[in-house]
């Protein structure tokens, strides 16, 4: 995905950044199976690579957009918030962040970034209670 930033940042022709998907999932968060057989060390890697990709996606120098036509959870519901615009099917997909349900700890970037993009009245249930 950062080479794909990387191919449009700096193009004077490209006046937005459009992300969609295709099938069910628009994004379905970290691969657990690569979490539970890489290195503590790796994990660590990836997890920041992972805060490192929702920041340049809040900072980027034109407008993006998630046209969300599937499910988005867990990091990947949070890269959705990192998106200027979303905008959503109303026929199919979900958006959840389970980290709680699955004893997970979120980092400060991942807070702040539910908590600027979330609706006040949403925080406590998608952040605690899921």
């Amino acid at each position: 995905f950062s080479e794909a930033l990387d191919a449009v940042e700096h193009r004077q022709d490209v006046q937005a950044l459009v992300v969609t998907n295709e099938g069910k999932y628009w994004s379905n968060g970290m691969d657990l199976k690569y979490l539970d057989t890489h290195s503590e060390d790796a994990v660590k890697e990836h997890v920041t690579n992972v805060n490192s990709l929702l920041i340049r996606l809040l900072t980027f120098p034109i407008p993006t957009i998630a046209a969300i036509r599937g499910h988005w959870c867990a990091v990947g519901g949070m890269m959705g918030l990192a998106f200027d615009y979303r905008v959503m099917s109303t026929d199919r997909g979900f958006f959840f962040i389970p980290g709680v349900d699955l004893g997970l700890v979120y980092a400060p970037v991942q807070v702040h970034l539910m908590k600027a993009k979330l609706p006040v009245d949403m925080q406590r249930e998608v952040i605690i209670f899921n």
